[in-house]
């Protein structure tokens, strides 16, 4: 849960982004304008024009990232929780998918499980997750994570609020359901 002052920052980032994209598109625009009639028109032999399309390219490319910098800060502004996560998490908030997730962050030294049974997380002193136990799934790319896995939690300083980062999949260790989630463990 991102802080008052925290979104205050991103809404005033994002701002910014607008205006940088804004001012990009024009820059890149007058460039290419620029570079491409300013070749023809001193060079009609075709002596510059190779240089005059160099410059036209690279205005068309300064136009094109300030495009996308106006669009990604557009789309984090309107986007509640602020994060690039446009249209193809639009669905992300609905359906089962949402109602298995857990929080990151919880009751300091507990664990809670979702209620369809697939997932647990191991909060530590802090609250933040330290560990996720994941029943198998037949979706994920990674083969660690067709069987029952772990993903462990490494801390973050650099995260506003400390949330730690989610490794990648790992095959549990011995006795590690038993001790951290009070499950048995799979022969």
């Amino acid at each position: 849960m991102a802080t008052s002052d925290s979104r205050i920052g991103q809404k005033f980032g994002d701002a910014l982004s607008v205006g940088q994209g804004a001012i990009e598109m024009g820059l890149g625009a007058g460039v290419a304008e620029g570079s491409a009639s300013g070749g023809v028109v001193t060079s009609s032999t075709g002596v510059g024009a190779v240089a005059g399309a160099a410059g036209a390219i690279g205005g068309i490319v300064i136009s094109a990232h300030g495009a996308n910098t106006m669009y990604n800060g557009f789309n984090n502004m309107l986007n509640a929780d602020g994060n690039n996560s446009g249209a193809a998490n639009e669905n992300a908030n609905t359906g089962k998918r949402r109602k298995n997730r857990i929080p990151d962050q919880g009751k300091p030294n507990t664990v809670a499980e979702n209620p369809s049974g697939t997932t647990m997380k191991k909060y530590g002193d802090d609250g933040w997750v330290q560990k996720e136990f994941n029943k198998g799934h037949a979706k994920d790319s990674n083969p660690k994570g067709l069987e029952d896995h772990i993903h462990d939690y490494k801390p973050n300083p650099y995260h506003p609020e400390n949330k730690p980062d989610r490794m990648p999949p790992r095959i549990p260790k011995r006795n590690e359901l038993l001790k951290d989630f009070l499950l048995p463990q799979k022969k």
